[in-house]
């Protein structure tokens, strides 16, 4: 089996990476001879979608010129080629090859068609890069599983379909749209419902490529809401990543069984009294076999999150929702001088990881102890710990609160900054007992 994959590789390896003469030379040609076209060109290509080194001079010189504000033709390509690289002697024969090239009034499915050649070459040399490294001695494994990572992901990002142009008049005609639909559905929620309806009606759900931070002092339920958000997402068929850096897989599902059966979670913990609960308990259990996975990691980075988010929606379709418990336990990628830096790195990676996918990122995150040194202990957005990137990279955080004196089961859910949207406090409940956030009684 060895053999044959070695074969296949040095097979492939010896053929010429995906391209094309005739596609190259007409792309130029328009260029040089229409606006519009040119236009079009422009906004599509760059100087790297071209495999033949000369004529991604050629481009790039003709780009300067529009850039410089000058006319645009084959003399002023020239003198700009002239002025930039040593192949300018070489390129009237190819600009004279690229004139006699058939032109096409529609030159947009030339140019995606180069493009996706493109990327092709670039995930062909990431793979090749990969390969030509993991045959060699690895001393660091994850490290080597990490660049590979990041080198996909770059290659990946090329793809043809990476940067897409919208009309602001197609957008606005979009969410004219949905205006009307949510007029019409006054009800209906912009994205996964949470659960707790004071909460939707602020939120309004929990939108795609958003990242949403829940924020506390230890011991307050975040985790306990982390899960719940993560269950309405489930229940819907939508799978979800949950990332539990700071709680066994075991405790995790201890949590789910005593919110789902209501039976006491340390019923479940001692075992006592647990033979009358059976029934109720394999009944949750029934009803928590939903698409919620929990990665294990030696060491969980934000590469490796990246990393297994991305698999995961590779293999098995679009995710619901990628939860992090919690963000301050997430090791960094580099090397920083200081933990705020660390913090950031790893704050902006969820964030653009939410862009990406197009799903909620939910990270739990510590606040710092100057709150509970203030009397009015209610969390400020200063209270973050550690970082304020959070605060930037964030759209929506919130924070639970115990007020002073209240029952146990009064809770307050704090959103303290709601990007595009209200923010406030929300009134819920909270049974410690089978440690689940519930809607309080009106």
């Amino acid at each position: 089996m060895l053999g044959e994959t070695t074969t296949t590789t040095a097979r492939a390896l010896s053929r010429v990476p995906p391209n094309s003469e005739r596609l190259e030379r007409t792309v130029i040609a328009s260029a040089l001879l229409d606006a519009e076209a040119r236009r079009t060109v422009l906004e599509m290509l760059t100087a790297e979608d071209f495999y033949a080194p000369l004529r991604a001079e050629i481009f790039d010189a003709l780009a300067q010129c529009v850039k410089q504000g000058k006319g645009v033709d084959t003399t002023l390509v020239l003198e700009q080629l002239r002025a930039s690289s040593a192949r300018h002697a070489l390129a009237w024969d190819e600009l004279e090859a690229c004139h006699g090239s058939s032109l096409t009034p529609d030159i947009e499915p030339h140019c995606l068609a180069l493009r996706r050649m493109s990327s092709a070459r670039a995930l062909i040399h990431a793979c090749m890069k990969i390969t030509a490294e993991g045959l060699e001695p690895v001393e660091d494994f994850d490290a080597y599983l990490d660049r590979s990572s990041q080198a996909l992901t770059q290659a990946l990002a090329t793809r043809a379909d990476s940067v897409e142009m919208e009309k602001l008049g197609d957008v606005v005609a979009r969410v004219f749209g949905e205006m009307v639909h949510r007029a019409d559905n006054p009800k209906q929620l912009l994205g996964c419902p949470t659960g707790l309806i004071d909460l939707d009606r602020m939120l309004g759900g929990l939108r795609p490529g958003a990242m949403y931070v829940i924020a506390s002092r230890p011991g307050m339920g975040k985790s306990t809401l982390g899960l719940q958000f993560s269950e309405q997402f489930a229940r819907r068929g939508q799978r979800v990543v949950f990332f539990s850096l700071e709680m066994a897989s075991d405790e995790l599902a201890l949590r789910a069984l005593s919110s789902n059966s209501g039976v006491d979670s340390r019923t479940l913990a001692t075992g006592e009294g647990l033979a009358s609960s059976l029934a109720c308990i394999e009944e949750a259990v029934r009803s928590l076999q939903i698409p919620i996975v929990l990665p294990k990691a030696r060491r969980t980075t934000i590469e490796v999150i990246l990393r297994a988010s991305r698999r995961e929606q590779l293999r098995h379709g679009k995710l619901g929702c990628v939860v992090v418990d919690y963000l301050q336990l997430v090791a960094p990628a580099g090397r920083h001088t200081n933990r705020e830096q660390e913090v950031a790195e790893v704050s902006r990676g969820l964030k653009l990881l939410a862009l990406e996918l197009e799903v909620p990122v939910i990270a739990m995150a510590q606040l710092n102890r100057g709150v509970e040194a203030r009397a009015d202990k209610t969390p400020l957005l200063s209270d973050l710990r550690e970082s304020g990137a959070i605060e930037q990279d964030a759209d929506v955080v919130m924070f639970l609160h115990h007020r002073q004196g209240d029952h146990d089961f009064d809770r307050e859910i704090v959103v303290a900054k709601h990007r595009g949207g209200p923010v406030g406090t929300v009134a819920v409940g909270f049974q410690p007992q089978v440690t689940r956030y519930v809607n309080r009684a009106r």
